[in-house]
């Protein structure tokens, strides 16, 4: 027996000695590398890859689970996705698949209009399915749940990393509004070079100047909240974090954030109970500033009472100072004036008046810096003051909402990360 080997099939030749004897023709059998179908071959590929993509996917969800309790594991609600479209999602498909089966009964049946109607009722619900989907998913992008980028919009867990992601969304989301303001302001100026009876008679720029004024008013009430949830929100907490608290009370300031960015069941008791703490933090940091504040004032009063002394002994000194220069110089060519006073007596007048001037702007110059000082830190006391009472608004704000900042803020397209599934906190 002789064997050839070709790249799709095995060529099997047999040859015997009667057949070579009789010169007849060779005897060839055919037989298939595999025992399928190219077709099913392939459909057992897509299952198989199928099947490993949605083990990776519950393997995940499972390393996920165990590493979160039950109390911060998210619920339906909390992710704002409707129950009834997914169970209405699972039996359209189910329905759409038992469809396609009768038709392929029916064509088997050699049925073709029967078939037909179940191919069109396949196409429906498969068509239903799909419009399924793209609302649910159109729910999931308005919460800002969707993921773009390397990292994406979502973290895992409220972390350093999660409170510099949303300092740094909201100082971008800043810069972009500045910019977008810059190019506007330059249209507005090439329209604005226009002639006068051009911008008149024209229905269009008219128009164009009412978008652009509308647009103005938009961005900067975009750009109000911008700056307002950077210094009340992303600052303050990174204030928070960095100011020497406890491990336990950073975990609760950050988680606290993201709960005001996208508020879930899980993170709600530990947000409660950092708002507690927080307000009497609060009242407590602005009643120690309220009294550093009235200290610097006394300070700095005291300060500006002792330079208005020393300016205006400065002033009187060196009003004496330049009479006795004056005196002494007269004193050269004037006998009477020499022989009333000696040369000697007006120069230790003069040297006694530049002393004491001398020790006078002393206590001016320590004064000023004791002032300056004063002033320092009373702007130190205000500017605190004005934190706490700004932070104060803003929780006032945020108890009177119903829900987070990514929902209040849905106009503003892509507004800052969301987190969810944080770990189980002590």
């Amino acid at each position: 027996m002789v064997s050839s080997t070709s790249q799709s099939k095995n060529v099997l030749v047999n040859l015997n000695s009667s057949s070579l004897d009789s010169r007849r023709a060779v005897g060839l059998q055919y037989q298939p590398a595999l025992a399928m179908s190219c077709g099913r071959l392939m459909l057992w590929l897509v299952l198989t890859a199928d099947s490993l993509f949605l083990i990776g996917v519950a393997s995940r969800y499972a390393v996920r689970r165990q590493s979160v309790s039950s109390v911060n594991w998210l619920r339906p609600t909390d992710v704002h996705l409707e129950s009834s479209l997914v169970v209405a999602g699972g039996l359209v498909l189910i329905g759409s698949s038992a469809a396609l089966a009768m038709a392929l009964r029916a064509s088997r049946r050699d049925r073709p209009s029967v078939a037909r109607r179940w191919m069109a009722l396949t196409l429906g619900l498969g068509m239903a399915f799909l419009g399924l989907k793209t609302q649910e998913y159109r729910t999931v992008g308005t919460d800002n749940l969707l993921s773009s980028g390397l990292r994406g919009t979502i973290y895992d867990q409220a972390d350093f990393d999660y409170v510099s992601a949303v300092t740094r969304r909201l100082t971008h989301l800043a810069l972009e509004i500045g910019a977008e303001g810059v190019r506007q302001n330059e249209l507005a100026a090439l329209l604005q070079d226009l002639p006068d009876e051009l911008r008149r008679n024209s229905p269009e720029l008219r128009r164009e100047f009412q978008r652009l004024e509308r647009e103005e008013q938009a961005r900067g009430q975009r750009l109000a909240v911008t700056n307002l949830l950077l210094r009340d929100a992303a600052q303050w907490t990174s204030h928070m974090v960095g100011s020497g608290a406890t491990p336990a009370t950073q975990r609760m300031a950050m988680r606290a954030l993201a709960h005001d960015v996208y508020r879930t069941a899980a993170g709600a008791s530990v947000s409660e109970r950092y708002i507690r703490w927080e307000a009497a933090e609060l009242k407590r940091m602005v009643h120690e500033h309220q009294a550093d504040h009235d200290r610097w004032t006394s300070l700095v009063a005291d300060a500006t009472e002792s330079m208005n002394v020393a300016q205006a002994e400065n002033d009187r000194l060196s009003e004496e100072q330049t009479k006795l220069v004056e005196e002494l110089a007269a004193s050269a060519d004037d006998q009477a004036t020499l022989q009333q006073r000696g040369r000697q007596e007006i120069e230790a007048d003069l040297s006694q008046v530049r002393e004491q001037l001398t020790a006078s702007q002393e206590r001016f110059g320590a004064a000023a810096t004791a002032a300056t000082e004063a002033e320092q830190g009373l702007a130190t006391a205000s500017g605190a003051i004005q934190r706490a009472e700004n932070r104060q608004t803003f929780r006032r704000e945020m108890a009177e909402a119903s829900a987070g900042l990514n929902q209040r803020y849905t106009k503003f397209e892509n507004w800052v990360p969301d987190t969810y599934g944080d770990e189980a906190f002590p």
